[in-house]
């Protein structure tokens, strides 16, 4: 029997979200732990929209994420 996710979001509210995050990495002064979290739910959202098919573009084709190194 497949799994039902814990929990349906839209792409445009995960797009929403995934900004937020991005400008909360950007501009806040975070403990190492906010930090940590933040990074994992931003992991999580992009997992999510990659495994739906999804394509993140949120602030321009050539965004990426704040403090999420990107493997090539």
């Amino acid at each position: 029997m497949p799994m039902k996710p814990a929990w349906v979001m839209c792409e445009s509210d995960a797009f929403d979200l995934l900004n937020a995050i991005d400008e909360r990495l950007a501009t806040a002064r975070l403990d190492q732990q906010q930090h940590d979290v933040l990074v994992r739910l931003q992991a999580l959202l992009e997992d999510d929209l990659g495994a739906s098919g999804g394509q993140r573009s949120p602030r321009g084709a050539d965004a990426q994420p704040s403090g999420v190194p990107r493997a090539h």
